[in-house]
Protein backbone atom coordinates (compact mmCIF):
# COMPACT_ATOMS: atom_id res chain seq x y z
CA UNK A 1 0.00 0.00 0.00
CA UNK A 2 3.37 2.51 0.52
CA UNK A 3 3.59 2.23 -2.99
CA UNK A 4 -0.18 3.01 -3.81
CA UNK A 5 -0.10 6.29 -1.47
CA UNK A 6 3.30 7.35 -3.03
CA UNK A 7 1.71 7.30 -6.49
CA UNK A 8 3.95 4.63 -7.86
CA UNK A 9 2.24 2.85 -10.66
CA UNK A 10 4.13 -0.66 -10.50
CA UNK A 11 6.43 -1.72 -8.49
CA UNK A 12 9.66 -2.46 -9.92
CA UNK A 13 9.84 -6.20 -10.86
CA UNK A 14 13.64 -6.57 -10.86
CA UNK A 15 13.93 -5.33 -7.25
CA UNK A 16 11.28 -7.54 -5.93
CA UNK A 17 11.81 -10.51 -8.07
CA UNK A 18 8.33 -11.17 -9.38
CA UNK A 19 6.44 -10.42 -12.26
CA UNK A 20 4.56 -6.63 -13.24
CA UNK A 21 1.51 -9.09 -13.90
CA UNK A 22 2.10 -10.68 -10.49
CA UNK A 23 2.29 -7.28 -8.91
CA UNK A 24 -1.23 -6.14 -10.94
CA UNK A 25 -2.87 -9.17 -9.54
CA UNK A 26 -1.95 -8.42 -6.16
CA UNK A 27 -2.94 -4.91 -6.18
CA UNK A 28 -6.78 -5.95 -8.13
CA UNK A 29 -7.28 -8.24 -5.27
CA UNK A 30 -6.15 -5.88 -2.48
CA UNK A 31 -8.30 -3.12 -4.06
CA UNK A 32 -11.30 -5.58 -4.58
CA UNK A 33 -11.23 -6.87 -1.17
CA UNK A 34 -11.32 -2.83 0.13
CA UNK A 35 -14.08 -2.19 -2.21
CA UNK A 36 -12.05 0.41 -4.44
CA UNK A 37 -11.85 0.96 -7.84
CA UNK A 38 -8.23 2.48 -8.80
CA UNK A 39 -5.18 3.34 -7.36
CA UNK A 40 -6.35 6.86 -6.38
CA UNK A 41 -8.76 5.63 -3.97
CA UNK A 42 -6.19 3.66 -2.46
CA UNK A 43 -4.43 6.22 -1.72
CA UNK A 44 -7.44 8.88 -0.40
CA UNK A 45 -8.30 5.07 1.62
CA UNK A 46 -4.75 5.27 3.09
CA UNK A 47 -4.63 8.96 3.79
CA UNK A 48 -8.48 8.65 5.46
CA UNK A 49 -7.33 5.62 7.79
CA UNK A 50 -3.79 7.44 8.69
CA UNK A 51 -1.45 4.77 7.59
CA UNK A 52 0.78 7.27 6.84
CA UNK A 53 1.51 10.78 8.27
Amino acid sequence: MENLAHHCRAAEPFNLVIAEKTVKTHVSHILGKLGLKDRAQAAIYTIKQRWFS
